[in-house]
């Protein structure tokens, strides 16, 4: 399920990138649970984030202060 700039990220973790108006080639990203995803500096609102892999953030790790 892609996401939009301005939406919660759900997960930690890396997501592919997907710029609409093809002005960038699709790259990848880390992305923090609790955050918004942000719109795209050339495109604005024309990105989608789609999760690859979900990851647990450091600061959210039990194990870590």
């Amino acid at each position: 399920m892609p996401y939009k700039p301005g939406q919660w990220v759900p997960q930690s973790g890396i997501y592919n990138v997907i710029h609409d108006d093809q002005h960038h080639q699709p790259h990848q990203v880390t992305c923090i649970e609790h955050k918004r995803f942000p719109p795209c500096r050339g495109c604005r609102d024309d990105v989608r984030f789609e999760l690859v892999k979900a990851t647990i953030h450091v600061e959210d790790h039990s194990s870590f202060v």
